[in-house]
């Protein structure tokens, strides 16, 4: 809902709906564009040592040619702000409530998301951000989180709070088991 013109906002697998109608020839260009070493961050970590590390990567992308294409098409853009609030109503499949005196109430899950920046956030807003997160959210006595449960309105917090890992960061927050007539 937060991103609905870019690539946050598609399901990464596509619609399952669709699969058969995808020739192997798009799997394939697909694949070569989006899962190419080219579109690829190595991280290592440990004690051995990193010449050899760094000589084992390069005799695997030594057989690789550079996909420029691919890393273009990959490229994450960024959302345009909405100029005003909007409300998504969704449903979603639940599984039958093993507790006979919950048979046929229907509890709803409600999250409010905001998204905080335009683009990455510099080092120290991510770093203010990070910790507001955990002094409204980290702990059980946290005040956002505590105001939250001791509201009655619902069974458990959800939303994540700061999410600062995609290239725009958002906040999420919200109730599951809400009253659905809430």
């Amino acid at each position: 809902a937060l991103f609905p013109e870019i690539t946050y906002g598609v399901d990464s697998g596509g619609d399952p709906r669709y699969i058969t109608d995808l020739t192997y020839e798009q799997f394939c260009d697909f694949h070569s564009d989006f899962y190419h070493p080219s579109n690829t961050r190595f991280w290592f970590y440990g004690d051995d040592d990193p010449e050899t590390r760094l000589e084992i990567l390069s005799n695997y992308l030594k057989d690789f040619e550079a996909n420029q294409a691919g890393v273009e098409k990959s490229r994450v853009l960024t959302q345009k702000k909405f100029t005003e609030p909007r409300t998504v109503t969704d449903y979603y499949a639940v599984s039958e409530s093993e507790d006979p005196s919950q048979a046929g109430q229907q509890k709803a899950y409600v999250n409010v998301n905001w998204v905080l920046e335009d683009d990455v956030f510099d080092l120290e807003t991510q770093l203010a951000f990070g910790f507001l997160d955990f002094i409204l959210l980290g702990t059980s006595g946290s005040p956002l989180r505590k105001a939250l449960i001791d509201s009655g309105l619902g069974e458990a917090v959800c939303g994540g709070g700061l999410e600062d890992e995609l290239r725009q960061p958002t906040f999420s927050i919200g109730l599951k088991g809400v009253e659905s007539s809430s």
